[in-house]
């Protein structure tokens, strides 16, 4: 009990309101962790998402200032189960998935067009698959990547594009 002239709080109130900030902070603090790890698992979907595009952009249109031609403008194309490789210019670019990863090599031409996976630069890591089927003169590429967030989540993704090779014969 307090006597009319003494000033501040008693223990048991700092206790109280110590009890009570702790109460409402807690979901906040909860909220904001939360936040952090939702936004951190998008950012690495996004980035999963622009390298694979960009990937698959390479593939199909090529990169000119790298000198590497695309299947847009492939002369002859082979498809396997894991890979694709096409003539442009006397060249045979070949694209190819293995051991969780994709690979790229280019080779002068020898008279016959086929999917030599072997050899080449990895160009992607992380690659779950890269499958290319055919339907009539539409090459179909489909590329699934995964990436482990610092969290231990994964995002997987898959993208997929058809091509039709202007500079084929149908």
């Amino acid at each position: 009990m307090r006597g009319t002239d003494e000033k501040g709080f008693t223990l048991v109130e700092v206790t109280v309101v110590l009890a009570i900030l702790g109460l409402l902070l807690g979901p906040v603090l909860t909220l904001l962790t939360q936040g952090y790890s939702f936004r951190a698992q998008a950012g690495g979907q996004s980035q999963v998402q622009n390298e694979a595009n960009r990937i698959l952009s390479g593939i199909c249109e090529g990169d000119p200032r790298a000198g590497w031609p695309g299947l847009l403008a492939a002369q002859g194309v082979a498809i396997s189960p894991t890979g694709l490789a096409f003539l442009n210019g006397g060249r045979v670019i070949t694209y190819y998935y293995s051991d969780a990863a994709l690979y790229r090599k280019t080779a002068p031409y020898a008279g016959s067009l086929s999917v030599d996976s072997t050899g080449g630069e990895e160009i992607l890591s992380d690659v779950k698959g890269f499958a290319v089927s055919r339907s009539g003169s539409l090459y179909s590429l489909r590329l699934e990547m995964a990436h482990v967030n610092p969290d231990g989540t994964t995002n997987r993704i898959t993208l997929q594009t058809a091509v039709r090779p202007r500079n084929l014969n149908p």
